[in-house]
C-alpha cells in the first residue's frame, strides 16, 4: 500500500521536474512512511512512497524488469500474485524479490497492459514502457485504490491523491464551480471530475495511455458486462454454499501480510462477518477495532464487544467526543483532497490510528450494502411500483399522509412519488433537498446538479429498474465511500482490505436475483441468511445505525464542532462568490434554535468552508 507519482513533460528532461517530484512524493508520507524512491528518464518521472506489507527489505520502487526497459510504481496488493509468480517463472521469467509488485513488470512483458485482466485485488499503478515510449496507468475494477491526473500541452501528471498533483507548476488551484451543486445535494461527485478544476479522476475498471502527446482511456471491466447466464446456480440454498466459498476464498487472500494483521468491527452484520470469518483461519487471537460514543443512541460499541466475545478476539475500542471529533477535522479535510462526504470518515481515521498501535493491515466489511441491497432507499423503487398499480382515489390518499409526515422518509418518497422511475432512482440519492440547496447557492451555480447522475444511469442497459438501481448505487456511491476508507486509512499508514468486493464475489452477487436480496421489507436479505451460522440474530437482525456521529448537538457546543459555526456566519460569506449569506444564516439560527434539524447540511457547509480555507488559503 503506498503513494505514486508519475509525471511525463514532452521535450523536456525529467530532471527539469525533480525537486517538483519529490515534493509531490513526500505530499503523501503518510501513505508509505517506510521507504520512498524515484526514477527519471527522458521527460519522464516516477517517484513512490512505500508501506512495506509484502516483502518488507526487497520491495523498493521505482522497479525495474532485467534490462530496466519498463518501470512501475504500484499502489495496492496482488492478492493470487504467488499463482501469477509460478506462471512467469516457469516461462523463463527471473525475480530478484518476493513482493507482487515484480509480478506485475513479467507480467506485462508477457501480455502487454491487457495483464490487469489477470489479477485479482486492489490496485492502482503506472507503467512506463521505454521502448514504446508510453505510460500506462490502471485503476482496479471497483475503484477501491484512487487515481487522479490533469494534462495540459506542457505537462502530464498523475498521483494517488490530488494535493501531490499541486506540487507541479502549470497544475491549476482552481475550484470547479460547475460541480458545487452536486457536492451540497449529494454530499461527493460521481464521474471523473473533482471538485478542483480540470483534475480528474480515473474511473473505476480504467485504463489511460498517454505517448506525450495524446490521452487514450478506455474501459476494461464494468459489472453491466458480466455474464448473468445459466450457470448461476438456482436455489438460495445453492446460492449461500457457492458465495461461501467465494467469501473464504477472498479471505484466505487478503490475509497474505508479513506484517500484523486485524480487523474493523463496528457491531454492524458486514464486518463482523468478515470478523467471524477471518478469526477461523488465523491461529492466535484476532485484534478487532471499533468506535464507541458517550451518546447511547449512537453507541454500537457493545454489539462490537459481542462479536469479539464470541470469536475471542483482542478488541481495542476508540472512544469519540466532540473535541477529539473537532481537533481532527481539518486534519481529515486535508487527507481527503476534497470536503468529507460523510462524518465517520473522521472516525475511520480516529479508528485507523488506534489500529496502527497495533496493525498495519485490517479488514473491513465496505461494500456489502451497495452489492447486496442494504439501504432503505433501495426501496424505493418496489414502493413506488406498487403504487402505480393502486386505484387513483388510494394514490391520493397515499400522497396526502406522506406529505404532511414529519418523518423525513416519508417526506423523501413524497418528493420522488410522481417522477418516472429512472429520475426517482437519481433523486432519491440526495441527501440534502435540492430546493434547499439553490435556496443558498448563487443562482449562476444552480441547474447542473443532476446531469452526470443521468449519464451515469442512462449508461445502464442491465435487466430491470431495480438492477439499474444497483448499477448506479455502485458507479456513483460505493466509489466515494471506498475513496474516504482509502484516504482516512491511509492517512493514519494503515492498509484496509475490502474481501467483499474481491472481483469474483461481486460478479456473482450480481447473477443473485435482486429479490433475494431485498425480500419482502428486509435489507440484505440473502447475507443476513447467509451469516446466519456465523453471528447471533442480535447482530444480524439489528436496526441499521450507518456508523452515525451525533452531529446536531455537537454543533450547538462551542467546544467540539459549534467551534465551526463562525465560518457560517457575517464577514465569511459577505463576499462570497458561491453562498447567499442570508439564507445560510438562517439555516443556522434554525438549527441552534432547535427549530430544524440541519445537522447535515451544516456539515456540508463547514467541510466546503474548510476545505477553501486548507486548499485555497
Amino acid at each position: 500500500m503506498c503513494g505514486i507519482v508519475a509525471i511525463v513533460t514532452p521535450g523536456c528532461s525529467g530532471h527539469d521536474r525533480e525537486k517538483e517530484l519529490i515534493n509531490a512524493r513526500d505530499k503523501m508520507h503518510h501513505r508509505g512512511p517506510d521507504d520512498s524512491g524515484i526514477y527519471i528518464g527522458p521527460g519522464i518521472g516516477l517517484a513512490h512512497r512505500r508501506l512495506s506489507i509484502i516483502d518488507i527489505s526487497g520491495g523498493h520502487q521505482p522497479m525495474a524488469n532485467e534490462d530496466n526497459s519498463i518501470w512501475i510504481v504500484f499502489n495496492g496488493e496482488i492478492y493470487n500474485h504467488l499463482d501469477l509468480r509460478n506462471e512467469l517463472i516457469a516461462k523463463g521469467h527471473v525475480y530478484k524479490t518476493e513482493c507482487d509488485t515484480e509480478t506485475i513488470v513479467h507480467l506485462y512483458e508477457e501480455e502487454g497492459i491487457n495483464c490487469m485482466s489477470r489479477l485479482d485485488g486492489m490496485f492502482a499503478f503506472v507503467i512506463w514502457d521505454e521502448k514504446k515510449k508510453l505510460l500506462y496507468a490502471v485503476r482496479d475494477r471497483l475503484g477501491i485504490k484512487p487515481v487522479y491526473y490533469y494534462k495540459s500541452n506542457e505537462i502530464f501528471v498523475l498521483a494517488s491523491e490530488i494535493k501531490s498533483l499541486l506540487e507541479f507548476t502549470g497544475v491549476p488551484r482552481e475550484i470547479n464551480y460547475g460541480r458545487i451543486e452536486e457536492y451540497f445535494t449529494f454530499k461527493y461527485l460521481a464521474g471523473k471530475e473533482t471538485l478542483f478544476k480540470n483534475i480528474y479522476s480515473l474511473l473505476p475498471g480504467h485504463y489511460l495511455v498517454y505517448d506525450k502527446k495524446n490521452l487514450i482511456i478506455q474501459k476494461y471491466w464494468d459489472i453491466e458486462e458480466i455474464d448473468r447466464g445459466n450457470d448461476t446456480p438456482k436455489t438460495m440454498n445453492s446460492m449461500i454454499k457457492n458465495y461461501n466459498k467465494l467469501m473464504h476464498q477472498s479471505i484466505n487472500r487478503q490475509l497474505m501480510s508479513d506484517v500484523p494483521l486485524g480487523t474493523f468491527n463496528s457491531g454492524g452484520l458486514d464486518s463482523s462477518l468478515v470478523t467471524a470469518i477471518t478469526s477461523g483461519k488465523i491461529d492466535a487471537n484476532v485484534n478487532s477495532f471499533s468506535i464507541g460514543f458517550e451518546e447511547r443512541e449512537y453507541d454500537e460499541s457493545d454489539y462490537a464487544q459481542t462479536v469479539s466475545e464470541k470469536y475471542h478476539t483482542n478488541h481495542h475500542l476508540c472512544m469519540v467526543n466532540n473535541k477529539l471529533f473537532s481537533d481532527n477535522l481539518e486534519k481529515c479535510i486535508w487527507l481527503h483532497d476534497e470536503p468529507l462526504n460523510h462524518a465517520n470518515s473522521v472516525t475511520i481515521y480516529l479508528l485507523s490510528k488506534l489500529a496502527k498501535e497495533s496493525v498495519t493491515v485490517v479488514l473491513t466489511g465496505e461494500g456489502a450494502d451497495e452489492i447486496f441491497g442494504g439501504y432503505p432507499r433501495y426501496f424505493i423503487l418496489k414502493y413506488l411500483q406498487k403504487y402505480y398499480k393502486l386505484p387513483k382515489l388510494f394514490r391520493s390518499s397515499i400522497k396526502h399522509l406522506l406529505r404532511h409526515s414529519k418523518n423525513r422518509k416519508a417526506q423523501k418518497i413524497y418528493s420522488v412519488i410522481d417522477m418516472p422511475l429512472e429520475k426517482a432512482i437519481v433523486y432519491n440519492s440526495t441527501y440534502i433537498n435540492p430546493d434547499l440547496v439553490s435556496s443558498f447557492l448563487d443562482k449562476e451555480l444552480t441547474g447542473s446538479g443532476f446531469e452526470q447522475r443521468f449519464n451515469i444511469l442512462n449508461q445502464a442497459s442491465c435487466g430491470n429498474d431495480l438492477q439499474k438501481l444497483f448499477y448506479y448505487e455502485i458507479k456513483t456511491y460505493l466509489v466515494s465511500i471506498l475513496n474516504r476508507a482509502d484516504k482516512m486509512s491511509m492517512g493514519a499508514s494503515v492498509e484496509a482490505r475490502v474481501p467483499m468486493l474481491a472481483h469474483q464475489n461481486v460478479e456473482f452477487c450480481m447473477k443473485i436475483p435482486v429479490t433475494h436480496k431485498l425480500y419482502r421489507n428486509t435489507t440484505k436479505y440473502f447475507l443476513k441468511e447467509y451469516a446466519r451460522p456465523y453471528l447471533p440474530e442480535e447482530i444480524i437482525y439489528r436496526k441499521k445505525s450507518g456508523f452515525g456521529v451525533p452531529l446536531a448537538d455537537w454543533f450547538r457546543d462551542s467546544k467540539g464542532m459549534g467551534r465551526y459555526i463562525d465560518l457560517l456566519k457575517g464577514d465569511s460569506l459577505k463576499n462570497s462568490d458561491i453562498f447567499c449569506g442570508n439564507s445560510v444564516n438562517t439555516i443556522v439560527e434554525q438549527h441552534l434554535r432547535r427549530e430544524m434539524d440541519h445537522s447535515e447540511l451544516l456539515w456540508e457547509l463547514v467541510n466546503f468552508q474548510l476545505w477553501r480555507q486548507i486548499y485555497f488559503g
